[in-house]
């Protein structure tokens, strides 16, 4: 696999549905060097940030995602009640990127989500293609042996 080359990163609008809001698209918009500045400082530097990426953190994508997203009215964050473990009915506070994550369902809306939000820093399908693990799942992990004639 070739280095990813500067020209070939172009940061996009990402876009994704979800089964709780049928018919809706949501846009997630490019990343800005604000974002990146915000992000360094929020995540714990660059080292935080591919961190996060690499261990998929749910919970920190999900508020970088909100930060990104255009239809944040959506998912406003609000009071309401909810039983807890015990089964005890408390008041709490959710916030937008609680919200969201919550009604992200499932594996498929999570690599969904997920895509659109690399396609915001430039990392495009086809590149995530050409990326190491993909190239490792493409690959037999028994190696082919010759046949003798």
């Amino acid at each position: 696999m070739e280095p990813v080359r500067l020209e070939d990163i172009c940061p996009e609008t990402g876009e994704f549905e979800l089964a709780a809001f049928p018919g809706e698209i949501f846009h997630l918009r490019p990343i800005s060097l604000s974002d990146s500045a915000w992000m360094i400082q929020k995540f714990g530097g660059q080292a935080g940030i591919e961190l996060m990426f690499k261990s998929v953190d749910l919970d920190k994508l999900s508020i970088l995602i909100f930060r990104l997203l255009q239809e944040k009215e959506m998912f406003a964050s609000e009071s309401m009640e909810e039983y807890d473990d015990d089964g005890n009915k408390v008041q709490i506070r959710i916030t937008g990127p609680e919200k969201l994550k919550r009604s992200i369902c499932g594996p498929k809306e999570q690599i969904a989500v997920i895509q659109a939000l690399l396609k915001t820093i430039g990392v495009s399908q086809p590149l995530i293609e050409e990326s190491p693990k993909a190239d490792s799942k493409k690959k037999s992990p028994r190696a082919k042996r010759a046949t003798r004639r």
